[in-house]
């Protein structure tokens, strides 16, 4: 896979401990700096809101991306980075 052909990161229940975070964050910074338009569209259900603020601001911060919800079906919301 060549880094340059990502249009689209698409993930779900990623992000569920806060040591994932972390990785999750960088391995989407790698492919944005290669591509600066990729979008990530991401699922994804609260299981801590600790763990949800250090996602949402390491996207902010790293990659200057903030999401708004696509959708939204129970518990799981759908959120779109681009």
């Amino acid at each position: 896979c060549d880094l340059f052909d990502i249009d689209v990161v698409i993930a779900a229940d990623v992000i569920w401990l806060a040591d994932l975070v972390p990785l999750f964050v960088k391995a989407c910074k790698s492919v944005k700096q290669f591509n600066n338009g990729v979008q990530f569209i991401i699922a994804h259900q609260t299981r801590a809101e600790s763990t949800d603020a250090l996602f949402f601001s390491g996207f902010e911060r790293e990659l200057n991306l903030i999401p708004w919800v696509r959708a939204e079906v129970g518990k799981i919301k759908v959120y779109h980075f681009d």
